[in-house]
């Protein structure tokens, strides 16, 4: 049951794997996306966005990540100018949440279409829910749309992005944050100065893939007025940001808030960016090993799921016999009654040690009555043409337990609550010597070194996994990954494949029960003979079918068999809490 269980599991989570990272009726890309930024003279900026979404979606989610809680204290040192917190802006303030009616690939003249205004709502169409989250706010703006295209507006202000030096005034924002789950194809932002500059400026970007950066400048007059960046074909998780240096006296107005860092920076920050040759190359390598991680998750994942196929089909598939009759009536006798429990589990448990007592009954090793208080006795009568785990149950109940050749199921009981450490150790020693004996039938193929051999694969998987830990890459795949390989491990400890004789004997023991359950309703000139019904009932037993079988027996027989005390004392006995 516990492997049918599993290979559900396998089954339902395959799918998933394959698809790995959309949800079914949720398929849309961003095909493009427009900021324009503008710098005012306090040290602001203010942002509009333009997001072109096309595809299927009842909404989209922008989460605007516009500080980061992690940045070291700033210190002037050079690598505080890479990240610390005087690049945290203040504050965000949501001015306009809503949608534009346009066509084709947006450019900076979209934003002067009219705007319509979504409201704050819950889950209804051209609204918007704002949530805060960590380091930023996120917008979840409702718009169902199926195969079309919604052009989305956000604009907003950060309080105090600028930073002022001593000798010069620093932008140096992410635009987009790595955390931004979605593939943008084409994008463009410019940033537009407080006010036009003779002076030169200075623009880098860190971005991870191709980009065109440029300032936005009158040639003729030879005046600066911003930076424009151009991009194509980013992958998710990918930071665009601009770093822009211009003259300080562009920030005009002072005020409590405006962040100095009362240092000369312009040389630092140039030998900074200087060190990067070449800034995007150690970043684009950055994403092709991002690239090459997916890649490899994903032939682990596919390698996986048919390595899972392979191992079912060869080692553990069962053999199906065919056997033409509906019911199996015979008694298998080669192998104690106690073995059928093996066959269908690999495992023992208290219906063996019970159903042996049972049989012991049947073969006359053992007697029963009923005493005047409700109890049943049990007397031991002759040991002869008994097994080994047949031999430690009567030391058990009448050595241990009783007086030598009698017992009761209330001493049973009663030793079991007040002697359980005792009897549990009593109990594991007959366990493991019936399925010492159960082993010699050789109803299971020994896998264990093909499950040595598989289980070696799942090393692969730990390092697939250790690979997104070294690299910072956490999404869907590395989720897949893991849970995928521990159900690989989960299965390949769990298997088992019956020998052909195995698969036979369970198959007839199988029709063998459904004869037991169908017992009411076979024709009694079909039935075996009743002399054998006792022997019928206590293998019911093994299949936990004995007080049904007791019942439709007693209305069936003619003999003087007395069902309603068997009955009684199989349910007493097997009310008794054995072993957990």
């Amino acid at each position: 049951m516990k492997k049918i269980l599993l290979l559900i599991m396998l089954l339902f989570f395959m799918p998933i794997t394959v698809l790995a990272v959309k949800d079914s009726d949720t398929e849309y890309e961003i095909t493009d996306f427009i900021i324009d930024a503008s710098l005012d003279t306090y040290g602001n900026m203010k942002v509009k966005e333009i997001i072109k979404v096309e595809g299927n979606y009842n909404s989209y989610t922008r989460d605007i990540i516009y500080r980061n809680s992690a940045y070291q204290k700033f210190t002037a040192k050079e690598e505080d100018f890479k990240s610390s917190d005087i690049y945290n802006p203040s504050n965000i303030t949501l001015y306009k949440v809503g949608t534009i009616e346009y066509e084709g690939e947006l450019n900076f003249d979209a934003f002067n279409k009219d705007i319509n205004i979504s409201e704050e709502c819950l889950k209804i169409k051209n609204c918007y829910q704002k949530f805060n989250i960590k380091d930023g706010l996120s917008l979840k703006i409702y718009n169902e749309t199926i195969e079309d295209t919604t052009y989305f507006y956000i604009e907003y202000l950060l309080g105090n992005v600028v930073v002022l030096h001593k000798d010069i005034a620093e932008l140096y924002y992410n635009f987009i944050n790595e955390k931004f789950e979605d593939k943008i194809n084409h994008f463009k932002l410019r940033v537009i100065l407080p006010n036009e500059s003779k002076e030169s400026i200075m623009l880098w970007t860190h971005i991870l893939q191709k980009e065109k950066i440029s300032y936005l400048k009158d040639e003729k007059e030879n005046i600066y007025y911003g930076g424009y960046l151009e991009a194509s074909k980013i992958d998710k998780n990918t930071t665009i940001d601009m770093r822009m240096l211009f003259p300080k006296n562009l920030i005009n107005t002072d005020h409590y808030f405006l962040k100095k860092s009362n240092i000369e920076a312009l040389n630092k920050i140039l030998i900074l960016e200087n060190k990067k040759e070449n800034p995007h190359i150690e970043n684009k390598n950055n994403s092709n090993k991002g690239f090459i991680v997916n890649i490899v998750s994903y032939i682990y994942i596919i390698i996986t799921i048919c390595m899972i196929i392979y191992i079912h089909v060869k080692y553990d598939k069962e053999i199906k016999p065919r056997l033409k009759s509906k019911y199996y009536y015979e008694f298998i006798e080669d192998y104690d009654i106690t073995h059928i429990e093996y066959l269908f589990n690999k495992n023992i448990s208290k219906t063996s040690f019970i159903t042996s007592i049972l049989n012991m009954i049947y073969k006359k090793n053992i007697s029963y009555k009923q005493t005047k208080n409700q109890d049943f006795e049990l007397t031991l009568i002759t040991k002869n043409n008994l097994n080994n785990s047949e031999l430690k149950i009567l030391d058990i109940i009448f050595n241990e337990i009783g007086t030598g050749n009698k017992t009761t199921l209330n001493k049973i009981k009663n030793y079991i609550c007040n002697k359980k450490e005792n009897f549990n150790k009593l109990y594991k020693s007959w366990k493991n010597e019936l399925i010492n004996e159960c082993i010699l039938n050789k109803f299971f193929i020994d896998n264990l070194y093909i499950k040595l051999y598989f289980s070696l694969y799942s090393l692969l998987g730990l390092m697939v996994i250790f690979i997104h830990i070294s690299m910072m890459i956490f999404n869907k795949l590395t989720l897949v990954v893991f849970i995928l390989t521990i159900l690989y491990i989960l299965y390949i400890l769990s298997f088992t494949k019956r020998t052909k004789k195995g698969s036979i004997h369970y198959t007839k023991w199988k029709r063998f029960k459904k004869f037991l359950k169908d017992f009411e309703k076979i024709d009694n000139n079909k039935l075996p003979k009743e002399e054998t019904w006792e022997k019928y009932l206590v293998y019911s037993n093994i299949f936990e079918l004995t007080q049904r079988l007791c019942e439709v027996m007693k209305t069936k027989s003619n003999n003087n068999f007395d069902y309603e005390l068997y009955k009684t004392f199989v349910d007493n006995f097997n009310q008794i809490n054995i072993i957990k």
